[in-house]
């Protein structure tokens, strides 16, 4: 009966990915936050988040039917929204599977 050889091997790449796997915890936890709602009985898709900048707040809205997405922005002085954008999300794909 012989005994296996065990071979011991550098702790080098676990302490790599522990090095890795921190610093992609520290970059999800420091990230700006957004926060998603999508009711069951509703037909659109928003998502509130802080612009990277300035940390304005916007309100992402996305209406699956139709491919339209609106982006709109809090005015804190008039207490009012704000329109900032708007993108007809069907168009971007016609013109992506046209570029391939």
């Amino acid at each position: 009966m012989s005994i296996p050889k065990v071979v011991r091997r550098s702790p080098l790449g676990l302490l790599c990915l522990n090095a890795i796997l921190l610093v992609a915890l520290g970059v999800v936890t420091f990230a700006p936050n957004a926060i998603g709602q999508f009711q069951p009985k509703s037909n659109t898709l928003a998502i509130s988040a802080a612009s990277g900048i300035s940390k304005e707040q916007l309100l992402w809205m996305f209406h699956p039917q139709s491919m339209e997405m609106v982006v709109v922005g809090w005015d804190r002085t008039g207490k009012s929204m704000i329109p900032l954008d708007y993108r007809n999300v069907a168009e971007d794909v016609e013109l992506l599977k046209r570029s391939r």
